[in-house]
C-alpha cells in the first residue's frame, strides 16, 4: 500500500516537472518576437505605404486651352494642353492659364495682356459667368489694338476653353462687373471695337485646327 502511493506521488511529481519545464520554454504560448530584419521590412512597408498616400495627394489637372495661331493668309484656334497643380476651382484656373498665353515654341498668340486679372469666376444652370479687371480693354489700346478677326477668335478661345468642362454651356463675359457701360473711357459692349462684346459667348470648333 505504502509502495502504491510512493508511485502515484512520484509520478505526480514527474508529471508537474514536465509541465513546468515546458512553460519556462522560451517563446511558448507567446508569439514570436520580430527579428531585426523582420522590423526592417515590416518598416520598409509602413514607408511604401506612406509614400503611396501621399503620392494621391500631389494630384493634378490637365487643361485644354485655346489660343490664337496667326498665318500670312489665315488665322484660327489652335487647342493646346496644359497641365497644372489640382484646384477644385478648375474654371477660374483655366481663365488665369488663357491669360498667361501658350507655351514658348509653337508660334501660338497671347490674345489677352498679361495684366489682366481674373476677378470672379461663377457657374450656374450650364452658364459660366467670368468677371475680368479692365486692363483686357486699357492694356489692349496701349498693345495697339486688335483687328476683327484677331477680337472674334479672342472671345471664342474663352469660350471654347470654358466649355471644355461639362457643367459649362456657354459663357457670360463681364468686364470690372458690366456688359456695358463705360470703364475707363471704353465701352464695353464695343470690347475691341469690332465684333463687340455679345450677352453670351459660346462654344465654335469651326475656327479650330490642328497645329
Amino acid at each position: 500500500m505504502r509502495r502504491y502511493r510512493w508511485l502515484c506521488v512520484t509520478a505526480a511529481a514527474a508529471v508537474l516537472a514536465l509541465l513546468l519545464s515546458l512553460f519556462l520554454l522560451p517563446g511558448c504560448g507567446k508569439s514570436k518576437p520580430a527579428t531585426g530584419e523582420e522590423g526592417k521590412e515590416e518598416a520598409e512597408a509602413q514607408g511604401e505605404q506612406e509614400t503611396a498616400e501621399e503620392g494621391t495627394e500631389a494630384k493634378t489637372v490637365t487643361l485644354t486651352l485655346y489660343f490664337i495661331k496667326s498665318e500670312p493668309s489665315d488665322m484660327y484656334l489652335v487647342a493646346q494642353k496644359r497641365t497644372i497643380p489640382y484646384t477644385t476651382a478648375v474654371a477660374r484656373a483655366a481663365m488665369e492659364e488663357l491669360i498667361k498665353g501658350p507655351s514658348g515654341g509653337d508660334g501660338l498668340i497671347a490674345a489677352f495682356p498679361g495684366t489682366v486679372k481674373v476677378l470672379d469666376v461663377s457657374i450656374r444652370d450650364g452658364v459660366c459667368t467670368v468677371n475680368l479687371s479692365k486692363e483686357i480693354l486699357t492694356d489692349k489700346a496701349k498693345q495697339g489694338g486688335a483687328g476683327a478677326a484677331m477680337e472674334g477668335l479672342a472671345l471664342i478661345s474663352i469660350a471654347n476653353t470654358l466649355t471644355e468642362f461639362p457643367t459649362i454651356q456657354k459663357v457670360k463675359l463681364l468686364i470690372e462687373g458690366k456688359q456695358s457701360g463705360q470703364v475707363d473711357g471704353f465701352y464695353v459692349e464695343d470690347f475691341w471695337g469690332h465684333v463687340g462684346l455679345p450677352e453670351y459667348l459660346e462654344r465654335n470648333m469651326a475656327v479650330v485646327r490642328n497645329p
